[in-house]
């Protein structure tokens, strides 16, 4: 996604330069971005040296229209391949787009420590079987090009590109569906993704209405989607400015990753986990406690029933949803004892008849330090 961010200028001291990029990691840089991605350690890299830009028009009018400040390929369209070689350790990964003082384009990306030696030719089956390319010339040639790399980090990837774009989206399109288990359309998901025309039988935005998102603050607030499936709730929390946000289900976590960078959600993380023997593992591998908000709809029948890891991890607001066709009585006495509130939000009926609930956490008790406590029921 791209922001826009105003950062002194003072702030951006560059710290690095490539022959096509300048990296900017301050300690004040790093603060204001930790702010906007809820992670530690990022920087900016700014592609396009400042002495060399064009100035009859403005760098991230370059970036995200045609491109032609880095040979024609925008960088909403080079972002994706970069994020893909970040998954094999072969570049620091993209987490966000911003234009900086209504000025500069600029990618929030991991800091790459120049550490390791280049590993050009597991790059190159890279683009061989994601069907990459690099406009204007030899993938695997550029590929080898010593200036594109940091020690073992690729950090410049002008004009690179994928040469079949229709043929990724539908490797991204069949994953959505595929998402749906029962007879149906091809059309058609579990979730729908309208980016792709796929459409679903849950009815997301009726959803988000009746839990009233819109009256809750989203913007720098850590989120967990737990029971994710192909992600359109926690694109939904992205949308609306969460910081940080963590995608958990038992399956399918590597093409959810594969979907969301294709359709530009970097800055979300995706678990495979299974639930509830695994819980901790989240909090593990995050290094996140207790969320901001947590959402769990219509999944817990699938890890086992209602128990108090979920309550352990929702540090203040729980968007909550029981199976099709359960009773409000069989949740509301639990919910009512591990939340402050937990507000009653009817029922749900697409695909099914689902449960709804809007909990808070402040004041509740009970729940403080269980966490780290065997939790059973």
């Amino acid at each position: 996604m791209i922001t826009r961010l105003a950062i002194p200028k003072e702030y951006l001291r560059v710290s690095a330069c490539g022959k096509e990029m300048e990296f900017v990691r301050t300690p004040e840089v790093e603060a204001i971005l930790k702010d906007h991605y809820g992670r530690d350690g990022l920087c900016l890299k700014m592609l396009g040296r400042t002495e060399h830009l064009n100035q009859a028009k403005t760098d991230w009018q370059h970036a995200w229209g045609d491109g032609s400040l880095w040979g024609g390929v925008a960088l909403t369209t080079v972002t994706p391949v970069q994020n893909i070689y970040s998954w094999y350790g072969l570049a620091p990964r993209v987490y966000g787009l911003v234009v900086l003082n209504s000025e500069r384009a600029a990618q929030v990306v991991d800091f790459a420590k120049g550490t390791g030696r280049p590993r050009v030719a597991k790059a190159q089956q890279v683009a061989a079987k994601y069907r990459l390319a690099v406009k204007g010339g030899d993938i695997n040639k550029q590929l080898a090009e010593s200036h594109r790399w940091i020690g073992g980090k690729i950090v410049d990837f002008g004009r690179f590109h994928f040469s079949d774009p229709k043929w990724y989206q539908w490797r991204m399109r069949q994953h959505v569906i595929r998402y749906h288990k029962k007879p149906h359309k091809k059309s058609l998901g579990y979730h729908p993704c309208p980016e792709l025309g796929v459409k679903g039988v849950r009815e997301i935005e009726s959803r988000i209405k009746m839990m009233r998102w819109d009256d809750y603050e989203w913007k720098g607030r850590t989120v967990l989607d737990v029971g994710c499936n192909s992600c359109a709730f926690a694109r939904e929390a992205t949308r609306r400015g969460a910081a940080r946000v963590i995608a958990v289900d038992y399956k399918g976590a590597t093409k959810n990753r594969e979907l969301d960078n294709w359709l530009g959600y970097w800055n979300i993380d995706h678990l495979q986990i299974l639930l509830p023997k695994e819980w901790k593992q989240i909090r593990r591998k995050t290094g996140i406690k207790r969320f901001d908000t947590v959402i769990c709809l219509s999944m817990v029948g699938h890890a086992g029933g209602y128990k108090r890891w979920l309550p352990a991890l929702c540090d203040d607001l729980l968007f909550f949803s029981g199976q099709g066709n359960e009773e409000r009585s069989k949740y509301q006495a639990k919910l009512d004892r591990d939340f402050a509130e937990a507000e009653w939000r009817g029922y749900a009926t697409d695909n099914g008849r689902h449960p709804v609930w809007v909990c808070h956490k402040q004041h509740a008790q009970g729940v403080a330090t269980a966490l780290d406590e065997p939790l059973e029921a």
